[in-house]
């Protein structure tokens, strides 16, 4: 921005406010908070079968959010599974011949408690600091 507003000529930005608001959103859509968190364990729960498991296809589909009109990319649902994992709310089995996910607990404790939610939580503040210090400025 120096470099452009030090010269003479014309210097256009490549983006306005839908844009940096888009971005922003999809930023905080990449570190999962506590809503998310909470509405996957719910899913995950509601995918137990009668074995008190969960397939590891049915625990894909619950991580990746049914029914959402964006289903979360496999590296949100992974960071969404570590942090249930830390917190031991689920547990994975990989015992032959499939792997699969057994919900252990569903009462109340807190995120911090997860290293994981800690470190995501700080990059989605990060990230949203940066994208609002580069919003197009009104006049």
């Amino acid at each position: 921005e120096h470099w452009a507003l030090d010269g003479e000529g014309w210097a256009h930005l490549a983006w306005g406010p839908i844009e940096a608001d888009l971005a922003g959103r999809v930023h905080a859509a990449e570190w999962p908070d506590r809503d998310t968190l909470a509405a996957a364990y719910r899913d995950l729960r509601d995918a137990v079968g009668p074995a008190g498991s969960v397939s590891s296809e049915r625990a894909r589909q619950a991580l990746c959010g049914p029914g959402l009109a964006h289903p979360r990319c496999p590296e949100v649902a992974g960071r969404i599974l570590r942090v249930l994992e830390e917190l031991k709310l689920v547990a994975c089995e990989e015992a032959a011949p499939a792997r699969t996910l057994r919900v252990l607990s569903s009462g109340g404790t807190s995120l911090e408690r997860s290293r994981a939610y800690v470190a995501y939580r700080q990059r989605r503040e990060e990230g949203a600091r940066c994208l609002s210090d580069r919003r197009p400025k009104t006049s």
